[in-house]
């Protein structure tokens, strides 16, 4: 699940503090204050857009992602549920290549920063395998989980460190540096890095108390995401355990150095984390609950409880953890891909060019609906 709006911009002028103005492409304006850029996207960019052609397979689709560099944008990986990679070119909607990947389902891709021909994806017999995707050659494996991994993150500040996460808690830590060693094994390892405080019953004489313990198995990493080059955040099966955040500069402590809370931490109920995301200017977290509810975390702030609430989706959407959530690295936009045949997409806009909220036409709720899809 990826979204961009693909609006470029042609000139641009700054003096002091002062906002100017310029026009895009497509006739969008653009207003420049200091470094925050702000697009803003016309509603027509939605509406008139349609999709011309569709890639119809056998094999259930699990995950793509488009390349990110920006010459070869136009790329787009595909993962199915039978091991293949597919490479699809956007701009001539055809198939360039595949590659097997494994005899399990592709649970994850991420493209490679500044290494367009780089590919790394995780399966779900604890495989995780880098390529060369014009040799549709395996360059290397790394091996290190034991269970099945779920979660991939790979750092765009240093593109030879990549994070992945599986569902018996563990979080590896890998480096590419070694071009000559096929098999690579992880660097850093965290282990039980999500453990969740279970109540544990004591009996004392003829009393039993009850008292809060840490329960030595953790919860399964559902999502990673890295936050500059030193910080990765990670998210569980379980809210209860928070969001939290790694230093990866110190190898072998295990402890995070920060931890996001659950908004629900009187409930009794434990709802789990689907996917995160950041925003294009990693200031905010987005986290897409399975209480059907997509909350927003102010990251360089002190506040460790949500600052937002994105509603509107099915409680159905969150029947599994495979829904991703996404943000444009252009636009105040916030799409989620569900299981009710549709992806939603929010525009934050209004909300941060409206100072009265009671205002608001759309948000908490979507915007606009995709749709087009059978499945989910």
């Amino acid at each position: 699940l990826e979204i961009r709006t693909g609006f470029e911009i042609t000139g641009a002028n700054q003096v002091g503090g002062e906002y100017t103005e310029c026009q895009g492409s497509m006739g969008i304006r653009c207003m420049y204050w200091g470094q925050r850029v702000s697009r803003v996207v016309p509603d027509s960019y939605f509406l008139n857009y349609s999709s011309t052609k569709c890639f119809v397979s056998s094999n259930a689709w699990v995950v793509c992602q488009f390349a990110k560099d920006p010459c070869a944008e136009h790329l787009l990986a595909v993962g199915d549920e039978n091991g293949f990679i597919h490479f699809l070119d956007a701009r001539e909607d055809v198939i360039t290549n595949s590659i097997s990947a494994d005899r399990s389902c592709v649970i994850d891709v991420s493209f490679v920063a500044n290494r367009p021909n780089n590919l790394i994806s995780i399966s779900g017999h604890a495989k995780v395998t880098s390529w060369d995707i014009e040799r549709q050659l395996a360059l290397q494996q790394f091996l290190g989980h034991e269970g099945s991994v779920r979660a991939l993150s790979v750092s765009d500040d240093n593109p030879d460190l990549f994070a992945t996460g599986a569902r018996d808690g563990t979080i590896c830590i890998w480096d590419q540096r070694e071009p000559q060693a096929a098999v690579v094994r992880p660097f850093n390892l965290l282990k039980n890095t999500h453990p969740l405080l279970a109540p544990e019953r004591q009996s004392i004489g003829t009393k039993r108390r009850s008292r809060m313990s840490v329960s030595m198995s953790s919860k399964g990493i559902t999502s990673l995401v890295h936050y500059g080059g030193n910080t990765l955040i990670s998210a569980s099966s379980s809210f209860k355990t928070g969001i939290r955040f790694w230093d990866l500069r110190y190898r072998g402590k295990n402890s995070p150095f920060r931890i996001l809370e659950d908004p629900n931490s009187s409930s009794t109920r434990d709802f789990g984390i689907a996917s995160i995301c950041l925003d294009r200017f990693s200031s905010s977290l987005f986290v897409a609950s399975t209480d059907s509810k997509i909350y927003q975390y102010s990251i360089q702030g002190l506040n460790n409880t949500p600052v937002g609430i994105l509603q509107g989706v099915k409680r159905t959407s969150f029947n599994t953890y495979d829904f991703r959530i996404a943000a444009s690295s252009t636009s105040d936009h916030v799409m989620f891909g569900g299981g009710d045949c549709f992806a939603v997409i929010w525009d934050l806009q209004e909300k941060y060019s409206n100072s009265n909220k009671g205002k608001l036409k759309h948000l908490p709720y979507p915007k606009y609906t995709l749709g087009g899809h059978r499945y989910e």
